[in-house]
C-alpha cells in the first residue's frame, strides 16, 4: 500500500484545522446569539419578577433560562456570582452591579513552577509578602 506523500497530508491537515476552526466559530456563534450575559443585580429582578424558568449554580457563575424569551429571542441568561453581602448592600442603594471572574491560570502555573523549583520553604520569593531578616541581624 503506497503511502499519501507529504503535499496530499499537509493538505490533510490544514482541511481538518479548518473544520475545527468552522466548528468552534459556530458554537460561539449559536451561544452567542442564544445566551445573554446579564448583571447579577438584573439577575436577582428577574427572580423577583418571576420571569426566571431554571437556573443552575456553577461556582463563579448562575446559568438560567427565562420562562419567555426575550425580545432578542435569548432564551437563556448567565451572571457571574456576587457575595451576597455586597448584593444586599449595593441593592440597599439601587446601583447595578455584576460579577466578575478572574482568569489566573497563567500565574498560578508560574506559581506553581516557582515553588517546585524554589528552596523557600514559602515557594518563591517575589510572591512571599512576609518581611524577610538577613542572617545575624536582630529581627524587631
Amino acid at each position: 500500500m503506497a503511502r499519501p506523500n507529504k503535499q496530499t497530508q499537509f493538505n490533510i491537515w490544514y482541511a481538518l484545522a479548518a473544520m475545527l476552526r468552522f466548528f468552534l466559530f459556530q458554537s460561539w456563534w449559536v451561544s452567542y446569539k442564544t445566551v445573554e450575559q446579564v448583571p447579577y443585580s438584573q439577575f436577582e429582578q428577574l427572580l423577583q419578577q418571576g420571569q426566571v424558568a431554571k437556573i443552575w449554580v456553577n461556582e463563579n457563575t448562575i446559568e438560567g433560562t427565562y420562562k419567555k424569551p426575550k425580545d432578542n429571542d435569548r432564551h437563556r441568561f448567565v451572571t457571574v456570582r456576587v457575595d451576597k453581602d455586597i448584593s444586599q448592600l449595593l441593592d440597599k442603594y439601587n446601583v447595578t452591579y455584576r460579577g466578575v471572574v478572574t482568569n489566573t491560570f497563567l500565574s498560578d502555573l508560574f506559581r506553581e513552577s516557582c515553588r517546585s523549583s524554589s528552596s523557600s520553604p514559602s515557594g518563591c520569593s517575589c510572591f512571599d509578602a512576609s518581611p524577610r531578616t538577613r542572617a545575624g541581624s536582630a529581627a524587631s
